[in-house]
């Protein structure tokens, strides 16, 4: 089910919301350079993550909740990564420097599969719009 990106049926047969824990890494700078900065995740090579895709997370850094779009993927529309990528861009942080911190990532729904999108524009619009759909989910500040 996580494979198919299906959370809804992977939450109940878990009895519980899916998560990842991971150390929080550097990463390209993408997600800074088109306005939305986010963290990227180092995820042991042998757990399982959700099907490419963006998704509303729950992020749990030092006891702290937040809530972010996650993206898992290759970044299509920017750059074609050869392996798929963990990056939340968190909407109720202040996006200080937390590299080798260790967080808990917990997958609530899947919003949309990841695509290539024709322009950076586009993109850009449609990172909104999964924004939109995070805070109607999991409320807007977390």
């Amino acid at each position: 089910m996580l494979r198919e990106g299906n959370l809804e049926t992977a939450t109940k047969l878990l009895g519980h919301s899916y998560s990842v824990v991971g150390d929080v890494v550097p990463g390209a700078g993408l997600g800074k350079s088109l306005g939305f900065p986010t963290i990227n995740l180092k995820v042991h090579p042998y757990k399982i993550l959700p099907s490419n895709g963006v998704y509303a997370v729950e992020v749990y850094l030092k006891n702290l909740r937040y809530i972010g779009a996650a993206n898992i993927g290759v970044a299509p529309t920017i750059q074609k990564r050869s392996k798929p990528v963990l990056e939340i861009h968190l909407l109720n942080f202040d996006h200080r420097e937390i590299h080798g911190e260790k967080v808990e990532v917990k997958f609530v729904q899947r919003i949309r599969p990841e695509i290539k999108f024709q322009s950076i524009e586009e993109l850009r619009s449609q990172i909104n719009e999964d924004i939109r759909k995070v805070k109607r989910i999991l409320g807007s500040t977390g």
